[in-house]
């Protein structure tokens, strides 16, 4: 049997009834057996909201994916300090102790060793840790420098911090940088839709599980995004050719996707979006309409590596815009892209900006970019900095086309229709030349 347990019930003669904590196998049976139904009530009455839950995994309480994928960077890191946690105990002793634990779950350690992981010298490491043996020995290789000040531009911490307070540009600020493009010679070029005025799509022949209303679209704002949906989803159709597989990022609950899908039965569309509920909303209206032609990917943008040939998004927010331009970009693939949220632009490891050559030869700066970009987001209808904003979108949105006209693509600036449609209506379209 397993070791006694004390147990805080009263109804025993043991000695300890005193302080409550009895060893229930010292007790007679009766006396055993209403304490184990007394216990049994307790456990009945139980929530989770009762249960403290140990922080065992990086997510909680289980493992997950997340777990296995920190696991192999830990082993690889601590593999080129010669499995020696010494140096890292003071800085990351939640990771090392996470670390430790993942070496005891058999199915781990059997994958690493079948991986040809040196499991025995990377489980000895945290031994070593835990007793402190061999703490001044001399036998450890290397050795971790920790760099405490890290020397940050303290404009790029304020423009950030700007960014995640969606802080407006100030006027001086702005007219200064407008100046400098200026003087480079450097204007938006706009032009027309490329199915120019006729950007309308007859939703009323169309089956209910199409319109974004049936994707939970507030009902004042289902005419606005029909309108939004229209303009991307007529120039998709002029740019898609039979057999192209189409890429809807940021795709949400599936609004434009699902459209396209419809309007595009000899085409393949894959949704990519990372919110399992938004795509759950997807999937239900697909069956709806007996749909066979969408793949749903639940993942970040970076995450995605298929092949495609035309990539699409509607206000993917930010820097998100880019990411999807880039993906087109490295692809050869044709986009059409409405974007969003300039002021939340932010460099990146895989992203820069300005992005293309003809700005950074015309010397802009981060900071200017920034700033510009933070002027974009002010183009609220009838207001007294619309028209400034407007200019400053343009901008940015000029920077972008630019970038793939030098990778040898020919790119369209113009708005949604109508204007009133979105603030953040301008929509870039372009196709690699041939």
């Amino acid at each position: 049997r397993k070791s006694p347990k004390c147990v805080n019930i009263d109804g025993c003669n043991s000695s300890k009834k005193s302080s409550k904590c009895v060893n229930i196998f010292d007790c007679n049976p009766s006396t055993t057996t209403s304490i184990l139904d007394e216990i049994a009530v307790l456990v009945e009455k139980l929530t989770f909201l009762d249960i403290e839950y140990e922080h065992t995994y990086s997510e909680g309480s289980e493992m997950t994916l997340a777990d296995l994928i920190l696991f192999v960077y830990i082993y690889h890191l601590l593999e080129a300090l010669d499995f020696n946690c010494i140096s890292l105990t003071d800085h990351v002793p939640s990771i090392l102790q996470w670390a430790n634990h993942m070496t005891s779950v058999p199915t781990v350690v059997d994958a690493s060793q079948r991986s040809g992981w040196k499991m025995n010298k990377f489980a000895n490491g945290f031994h070593i840790v835990n007793t402190r043996d061999g703490y001044e020995s001399s036998h450890w290789s290397k050795h971790v420098v920790f760099i405490k000040d890290i020397e940050i531009m303290e404009e790029e911490m304020e423009l950030s911090r700007c960014a995640r307070m969606k802080h407006k540009a100030l006027k001086p600020e702005v007219t200064q940088i407008l100046d400098k493009f200026e003087k480079a010679n450097i204007r938006p070029v706009t032009g027309s839709h490329c199915c120019g005025d006729h950007v309308e799509v007859d939703w009323d022949s169309l089956p209910a599980a199409v319109h974004p209303k049936e994707g939970d679209v507030p009902k004042s704002r289902t005419q606005r995004k029909c309108q939004q949906l229209e303009n991307l989803a007529t120039a998709m159709q002029t740019i898609a050719k039979p057999g192209d597989i189409l890429v809807d990022f940021c795709s949400g609950g599936g609004h434009l996707g699902v459209l396209m899908a419809y309007m595009l039965p000899d085409c393949q569309v894959y949704l990519v979006e990372n919110k399992e509920e938004s795509l759950l909303k997807a999937s239900s209206r697909l069956e709806s309409l007996d749909l066979h032609n969408v793949t749903m990917y639940q993942c970040n943008l970076d995450y995605f590596r298929g092949t495609f040939n035309v990539g699409v998004c509607l206000h993917a927010c930010g820097s998100a815009t880019d990411m999807v331009l880039k993906l087109c970009l490295d692809s050869n693939a044709s986009f059409v892209i409405c974007p969003c949220c300039y002021g939340s632009i932010q460099k990146t490891h895989i992203l820069c900006y300005p992005q293309s050559q003809h700005f950074e030869t015309a010397g802009i700066t981060y900071k200017e970019f920034l700033t510009l970009g933070h002027a974009a987001d002010q183009t609220e209808l009838n207001t007294a900095l619309e028209e400034q904003g407007r200019l400053c979108m343009n901008l940015v949105d000029t920077d972008r086309a630019q970038l793939a006209r030098e990778l040898g693509y020919d790119v369209t600036l113009c708005s949604l229709k109508p204007l009133s449609c979105t603030p953040k209506n301008n929509l870039l379209f372009g196709t690699l030349n041939k």
